[in-house]
């Protein structure tokens, strides 16, 4: 399954490093890796060099962690564009 996380360093809700019953941006981001048997060691993507993707995933699908710095809880990534972002990575995939 395609994943697309997008994670503020300053999110004192569910906090980048973990904490309050979360796992850290950086561990999600290698679970997924490792549900989707990623290979590699995780790079920039060219879509946004603020996330970072591994190469190559099973079934040809993309596991990406973008990170705003000091952002907040869904307060500071309109400069982000996310919906933009999300869209140009997760219509070139099919649901099952």
């Amino acid at each position: 399954m395609t994943v697309v996380q997008f994670r503020g360093t300053e999110d004192t809700l569910v906090p980048y490093e973990g904490g309050n019953a979360f796992s850290g941006a950086q561990n999600n981001f290698a679970t997924w890796g490792e549900i989707n048997t990623c290979s590699g060691a995780a790079m920039s993507h060219e879509a946004n060099t603020a996330c970072e993707s591994y190469p190559t995933c099973d079934a040809g699908v993309e596991t990406l962690l973008c990170t705003v710095e000091g952002g907040t809880h869904c307060g500071s990534y309109r400069s982000f564009m996310i919906p933009q972002l999300a869209w140009e990575v997760l219509q070139q995939h099919t649901l099952p």
